[in-house]
């Protein structure tokens, strides 16, 4: 689809050379806070993994360039060479970091590092099994992979190893609020994106939260540009940080006669002198591409900027490339719902790609001035919220990929019984009870389609339906799914359930002979009236007996 907006004119390149000039500026004087920090600490015990001469080969390169550091190792077939402590073990799984990696012997889960003397684990891997013992894509510092064969590269391996002795300090890229969560609830399974976006395994499902572990993290970022409800943060920057950058840069750019230039967010040691790129291309350096999110993408075009352009970097790991890809699909449905071209997001295969980069189709848009937000889905808001009032009118909502974390829940009112399972469970408040009054309430703008709530219905009446609503005021209203007059008690009036219920409870109750008779009217009592007629009968029954029979009975 293309842009339904007047186009407009791009000034002479030299007036575009000369802006970009004055947005990297800007950039370069952005400020931002330091992230915390936690540090590793390796005593340089290196563990050598694989058949005994690819051990020994190991051994003695290592032996020339680090005498001093000793070497263990795990026999995965073969003799050790003489004179190394080694254990013995048909395959081995490596999980850790720097300074502290457990090696398991599989299948039967032995210690392997206990058996070698190394308390707290090993500090350095070198791995030389055919399959490598970590299975994330993008392994540890202080682990290297090589397969027997590979000694052409054995050297480096060695001595990058041998240069991890000491105490190094990493940040802590991200933090997680396990209020914002939506991972589960009542045993329910919900969202499960940063799980599956995360490279490194530094991600533990705990069922109902997850856990990120600051060691293991390596600051990919996809982890929060996915997350639905901005219950993990990438620090490194902050994204409100990064998001008021880029709308200062663009305000330089514009100040000095430049006109919605392309942003092409690249890796910072993959990013291409200004000078090599065509005019209209503004580079964004930043740490991790994919930790920079679609609200930034968004508010960057809401801010100015023509295109967004996502750099894929050199080797960037397969989980990252799909979350990033899955969130362009997203954000360009969102743009081409609203009549933007669905083009204005994508993404290059390398920064070498953007010296192809076209001057886009441009709207007559006027750039917001609002400064960023820290909350992400408002930041997402906003950023369409000032699209959209800039564009003709158009559709009502934009029909979203099935993983996107917008979206409506709706019910089977024919299943619905109100019992408000779904309303205990849900993450963000996205479903609400009525209180007293038997109706089911939906907050569209509070719902991640998470799916805890459909999990939970006993009555399999909720489906979810992925898609951005445009209009603010009826995403934001909470809106009725369902309601039913009350059921009111027999005996004293009180409302207490719904008539759907109370026939669903007959249905299931049918024939118990716990309900037989004068007694399945208490299923048409409240909680008190219930309780107050079944001590009433046991009252009657216990005075009906003998005396004697009686007394017995308040005995026992």
């Amino acid at each position: 689809m293309t842009d339904a907006t007047p186009a407009v004119a791009l000034p002479e390149p030299a007036v575009q050379r000369a802006a970009r000039e004055a947005a990297l500026a800007a950039w370069a004087q952005a400020g931002t806070r330091p992230p915390a920090t936690v540090a590793y600490t390796s005593r340089g015990r290196l563990v050598v993994i694989g058949p005994g001469e690819a051990v020994a080969e190991v051994c003695r390169v290592w032996a020339a360039t680090a005498p001093d550091l000793a070497v263990r190792a795990v026999c995965t077939e073969g003799t050790p060479p003489a004179g190394v402590h080694a254990a013995r073990a048909g395959r081995v799984r490596v999980v850790g970091h720097l300074g502290r990696f457990a090696l398991v012997a599989e299948p039967e889960g032995r210690d392997l590092a206990a058996e070698l003397g190394l308390d707290g684990g090993a500090d350095l891997v070198l791995d030389r099994q055919a399959r490598p013992g970590v299975s994330d894509p993008l392994p540890p510092p202080g682990y290297r992979h090589l397969p027997p064969g590979d000694g052409a590269a054995l050297a480096d391996a060695v001595q990058a190893l041998a240069e991890l002795v000491g105490t190094f300090e990493k940040p802590v890229y991200t933090l997680y609020d396990p209020d914002r969560c939506a991972r589960g609830r009542s045993g329910q399974s919900g969202c499960t994106r940063c799980l599956e976006a995360c490279p490194t395994g530094a991600i533990a499902d705990l069922a109902e939260r997850v856990d990120i572990d600051p060691y293991r993290c390596q600051g990919a970022g996809a982890c929060a540009a996915v997350c639905p409800g901005g219950a993990i943060r990438h620090e490194s920057p902050r994204s409100e940080e990064l998001r008021e950058a880029i709308r200062r840069m663009l305000k330089a750019h514009r100040e000095a006669g430049g006109v919605a230039p392309t942003l092409l967010v690249v890796a910072e040691g993959e990013a291409p002198q200004a000078e090599a790129l065509p005019p209209h291309v503004l580079p964004l350096p930043v740490e991790e591409v994919g930790a920079v999110g679609m609200e930034t993408w968004l508010a960057a075009l809401a801010y100015g900027a023509g295109q967004v352009a996502l750099a894929l970097p050199e080797g960037a790991p397969a989980p990252v490339r799909d979350a990033l890809r899955r969130e362009v699909a997203v954000a360009a449905a969102i743009l081409a719902g609203l009549g933007l071209g669905e083009e204005r997001v994508g993404l290059l295969e390398g920064a070498a790609e953007a010296a192809a980069l076209t001057d886009p189709v441009l709207p007559a848009l006027a750039p917001a001035a609002y400064a960023a937000v820290e909350d992400k889905r408002t930041a997402l808001r906003l950023a369409v919220d000032h699209l959209r009032v800039q564009v003709p009118p158009g559709e009502a909502e934009a029909v979203l990929p099935a993983h996107a974390p917008f979206g409506e829940v709706r019910v089977d009112r024919g299943r619905c019984t109100l019992c408000m399972a779904c309303t205990s469970v849900c993450p963000t408040s996205a479903l609400v009870a009525g209180g007293d009054t038997p109706v089911l309430r939906f907050i569209e703008a509070n719902c991640v389609q998470c799916g805890i709530c459909a999990g939970a219905c006993p009555e399999q009446a909720i489906t979810l339906r992925a898609r951005y609503l445009y209009d603010p005021a009826a995403c934001n209203a909470p809106r009725v799914l369902h309601e039913e007059a009350p059921f009111c008690c027999v005996v004293c009036g009180k409302p207490f359930a719904t008539a759907s219920v109370i026939a669903r409870i007959r249905e299931r109750v049918a024939g118990h002979p716990m309900f037989a008779g004068a007694a399945g009217r208490r299923l048409e009592m409240c909680e008190d009236c219930r309780v107050r007629d079944i001590t009433r009968e046991e009252l009657e029954r216990s005075a009906a007996l003998p005396l004697e029979a009686q007394l017995r009975r308040l005995e026992g």
